[in-house]
């Protein structure tokens, strides 16, 4: 009996193993051509993202630089450049915690970016921590040693320490690597300027505006202002002027302009200036301060008072201002108000030993036996030098007229032959003297109402 044979059933299976290894080849190639055009697209597409993001970044658009530099960190986990520059745009909005975030990221990825630490740096320093600001400077500096940029800002933020020989150590840097930096000169000079080194910031300023005359004006006020702290006030005063004419309407310029002429006692002048202040800015409190101190100076206590109380009406707790207002009013014998002033001037401003002086003055000397209170003007007498470390022998004289109004005469010529030692006018010790000899006749001192 023959055996049948059975024919296979049509499908799959009846391919040969080389057919159906070469479709499973040609559906693998089809895969991997996909998947090779995938990632092809998917780095245009990240490589378009991150040039938007810098575009929006130019523009100010750090909402807009936010979301395309997020896609790209989508579609790169690992790029470094988009955690940098996605921290630098959460910078510029003033959130600090992302910025700071984003930026250990991106040093994560790559330990040797100079601009991750640098921008990490920058974010630390407008956050107020100046130490971990110079940490990322200095790694900035240690990586890239000709970083112009990490020197200038690892600068300011020892200056916001106040450490000024390291910010002059950087900018002697700075100007090694670009000497024609006339901003570096500028920096370098304030900070010569706020350690007291007047010539070296006067020079630096000098050659700011020589290499770049369009830091003329402010080359010409900050070299002024080191002229008046020499006390070289004509210089301070020819360089406010020069600034003045560069530029009219700044306020700025005439004001310290006329602290210069008060503090040679122009008075006239200075109170000119202020007034010229005070046009361009109507509401500078320091201008009409200062204006009525110079009309106290000289003798115009209705004008004196007026300003004062200008002050007072723009800023209640200006503690200056009371001081000043009731030296007018006790020239003018208004005791009471003066009192008054004084005492408010405490209350607003405790650790000034200025106002205790003052305030003992008038307790101790005034015409008005009703006001005068020898007790108390010891009292502030004595605080007045205790707060001066007793440095100023000119106050000696308020504590012996105190000593002299509770009828101390021991104490009160003991003080007053102190007081001879400080380095007043003559004419003022003049007036030491005959208290001096009213004391030895144990007489106390009073004014003569004016």
């Amino acid at each position: 009996m023959s055996e049948t044979v059975m024919a296979p059933e049509p499908g799959l299976h009846s391919r040969s193993p080389v057919r159906r290894l070469l479709a499973a080849l040609a559906f693998l190639a089809i895969f991997l051509l996909l998947l090779l055009a995938g990632l092809g697209y998917g780095k245009y597409r990240a490589k378009r993202a991150f040039e938007r993001g810098v575009d929006a970044m130019r523009g100010q658009n750090y909402d807009l630089a936010i979301a395309e530099f997020s896609e790209v960190i989508w579609l790169k986990p690992k790029y470094a450049a988009a955690y940098n520059n996605r921290g630098w745009a959460y910078a510029h909005k003033g959130d600090w915690v992302k910025a700071i975030a984003d930026c250990n990221e991106a040093i994560r990825l790559n330990h040797n970016s100079v601009t991750a630490y640098y921008n990490r740096g920058i974010t630390y320093q407008n956050k107020g921590d100046y130490d971990k600001a110079i940490a990322d400077y200095s790694e900035a500096i240690r990586l890239k040693p000709d970083s112009v940029n990490a020197y200038i800002d690892r600068g300011h933020a020892y200056d916001l320490k106040g450490d000024y020989d390291r910010v002059i150590a950087d900018f002697n840097k700075v100007i090694r690597l670009d000497p024609n930096q006339a901003t570096a000169f500028i920096d370098r000079g304030n900070a010569y300027n706020r350690k007291g080194d007047y010539d070296k910031a006067i020079g630096d300023y000098s050659e700011a505006m020589r290499l770049n005359l369009d830091y003329a004006y402010i080359c010409e006020e900050k070299r002024a202002l080191a002229y008046s702290q020499k006390g070289d006030y004509e210089k301070a005063i020819a360089d406010y002027s020069k600034a003045i004419r560069l530029k009219p309407d700044d306020a700025m310029a005439y004001y310290n302009r006329g602290l210069t002429y008060d503090r040679k006692g122009d008075y006239d002048r200075a109170i000119a200036d202020f007034g010229e202040t005070i046009r361009l800015k109507p509401d500078f409190v320091e201008a009409y301060n200062n204006r009525g101190s110079a009309y106290i100076q000289k003798g115009d206590y209705d004008r004196a008072v007026a300003d004062e109380t200008q002050v007072i009406s723009l800023d209640p707790k200006y503690a200056t201002a009371y001081f000043n207002r009731g030296n007018a009013y006790r020239h003018k014998g208004d005791w009471d108000r003066a009192l008054a002033d004084y005492n408010e001037a405490i209350r607003l401003g405790p650790t000034n030993a200025l106002d205790y002086k003052n305030l003992a003055w008038l307790l101790a000397v005034c015409p008005d036996a009703n006001v005068r209170n020898g007790k108390k003007a010891v009292e502030y007498a004595t605080k007045a030098c205790e707060m001066s470390e007793w440095k100023d022998p000119y106050w000696f004289d308020t504590l012996a007229a105190a000593y002299a109004e509770v009828g101390d005469f021991d104490n009160a010529v003991k003080w007053e032959n102190k007081s001879l030692a400080s380095n007043a006018s003559y004419a003022t010790l003049e007036r030491m003297s005959q208290r001096l000899s009213l004391y030895e006749q144990k007489k106390p001192y009073h004014e003569e109402k004016t």
